[in-house]
């Protein structure tokens, strides 16, 4: 039965191995080709790097733009007028009175409501589309914005 084993073996091996050198010789002919492929194909187009493209900007649409993000509410940006030191640079009114974003004589810009102390015996009295009523010991003063030319 040993025998009979180590003849079948032999026969069947013979085979197993060229079917080996048949699968080895396989591969070893698509790595040529894959060789010669890469060698003899034109190279892949370069790509022309295009500067991006930069717009004008339009300073017009500061005069529109709602700065404090609530809709159905009159609001103006604009430059600085000044009233004892103050700045004004935009206004939001609603009907709980409203803001402003004013510059006290320090230059710092922050947005304050109405009834809001904005310095030492100085509050945000009132605010309209194009002003607000600043209020120091009961006397108002009003800080507008500047004149479009």
């Amino acid at each position: 039965m040993l025998s009979k084993l180590t003849e079948t073996i032999r026969t069947h091996g013979a085979r197993a191995f060229i079917a080996l050198e048949l699968m080895v010789l396989l591969v070893l002919a698509t790595q040529i080709a894959r060789l010669v492929w890469i060698v003899a194909a034109p190279p892949p187009p370069l790509s022309v790097k295009v500067a991006p493209v930069q717009r004008a900007v339009d300073p017009s649409i500061l005069a529109t733009f709602d700065a404090f993000g609530s809709a159905g509410a009159s609001s103006r940006v604009g430059g600085a007028a000044s009233v004892e030191g103050f700045r004004l640079f935009g206004v939001r009114q609603t009907d709980g009175g409203g803001s402003a974003i004013i510059a006290g004589p320090d230059g710092v810009q922050k947005s304050y409501a109405v009834g809001e102390s904005i310095a030492d015996g100085v509050t945000l009295a009132s605010v309209a589309a194009d002003h607000v009523e600043l209020s120091r010991a009961g006397a108002r003063m009003t800080l507008s914005f500047p004149e479009r030319p």
